[in-house]
């Protein structure tokens, strides 16, 4: 939630209090720092031109927080999208084939290419456990 606008001392910037009238003119000063206005038009026109910022702040804050947002929306909804399209495709990496609907593979065929690929990944690490060489067609 913002806070409501307060007039504020052009010197220190903090919140000026309106005074008791002296002399018959109105006055509005900075308890902190001890600056003075006195006035109507004077403290008018102050009020209004940091009145006319403070609005145009909050606007540009609020169009601000709105394009993160939906920043923020269209990513989720790319993500999601990415989600649902690698889900519809076939679980073999070479494969961009879309999958049936009782299985993450399009074919038994992929199935078994997995399987075989499975395979050859755990026999190359298996024998490089034991000391011998890999070769580099077993991980393709």
């Amino acid at each position: 939630m913002t806070q409501p606008f307060k007039p504020k001392c052009p010197k220190c910037h903090f919140t000026l209090w309106a005074e008791p009238c002296r002399n018959g003119h109105p006055t509005a000063g900075c308890s902190f720092c001890g600056w003075r206005i006195m006035g109507d038009q004077a403290i008018t026109s102050l009020v209004l031109a940091q009145k006319k910022e403070y609005d145009s702040r909050r606007l540009e804050l609020r169009q601000r927080a709105i394009e993160e947002a939906l920043k923020e929306e269209e990513a989720r909804i790319a993500a999601l999208r990415e989600a649902e399209r690698t889900a519809e495709e076939c679980a073999w990496e070479p494969c961009a084939s879309p999958r049936r609907k009782t299985s993450i593979y399009c074919s038994r065929d992929c199935s078994n290419r997995n399987a075989r690929h499975r395979h050859r990944l755990r026999k190359a690490v298996g024998s490089k456990e034991n000391g011998h060489a890999v070769s580099a067609d077993l991980c393709k």
